[in-house]
């Protein structure tokens, strides 16, 4: 009976100390910074709606950077994004379709919040929202028109973390950097507006490391 009592007694003290580390080692990772490199495809909308119907915008490229993000409480974390796509003018002509004219360099750069991701747990699959404030510098080197111009956007984005191993998953996100592209003060063109609203609209994977 003594030695049944002891066993007892020793594996709920084993159960108990095993729950115990398992919480600690979630609010260890619950407390992990990250880091993600990323790559994918960014898309834009039109920067200029000229006369007779012709426009002009970035042409849809590839995007690389990263995002670090630090947890602040629970499931909420701060995140900073940094993102750089190389892209061609492209002029946009009624029935002919449209004609590349230069190169641009765009990049977005932007900090904010995080609801979800790996901070929820150790789940295999982890949804996330962000929101943030931030900007787009679009660099325009074209045959006739040389020029940088610099737009606040708000940086709205969406995804989910597949956990592959400790401290290391995969992250797939939406982010769409929505901003007012005064084309006047830009480039001296556009329509009767002061300002297009304009998307970019970035979808990406990377490599998400913790430490």
């Amino acid at each position: 009976m003594r030695a049944s009592f002891v066993r007892r007694v020793f594996v709920l003290t084993a159960v108990a100390t095993t729950l115990s580390a398992a919480r600690t080692a979630t609010a260890q990772q619950r407390l992990t910074a990250h880091v993600t490199p990323f790559a994918g495809y960014m898309t834009f909308s039109r920067a200029i709606d000229g006369p007779l119907g012709t426009s002009l915008a970035n042409r849809n490229a590839m995007v690389y950077g990263a995002q670090l993000g630090v947890p602040i409480a629970g499931a909420v974390s701060f995140v900073a994004t940094l993102g750089y796509a190389p892209s061609e003018v492209r002029v946009g002509v009624p029935i002919i379709g449209g004609i590349n004219v230069g190169n641009t360099r765009v990049w977005t750069y932007d900090a904010g919040l995080e609801l979800g991701g790996a901070a929820l747990g150790d789940r295999p699959i982890a949804p996330f929202v962000q929101l943030g404030v931030g900007g787009v510098t679009t660099d325009i080197r074209a045959s006739l028109l040389n020029t940088t111009a610099t737009n606040v956007a708000l940086a709205a984005g969406l995804g989910a973390d597949l956990n592959i191993a400790r401290g290391v998953g995969a992250r797939l996100a939406v982010r769409d950097y929505i901003g007012r592209f005064d084309s006047r003060e830009a480039v001296g063109l556009g329509n009767n507006r002061s300002s297009n609203l304009s998307h970019s609209v970035a979808f990406t994977a990377g490599l998400k490391l913790s430490f």
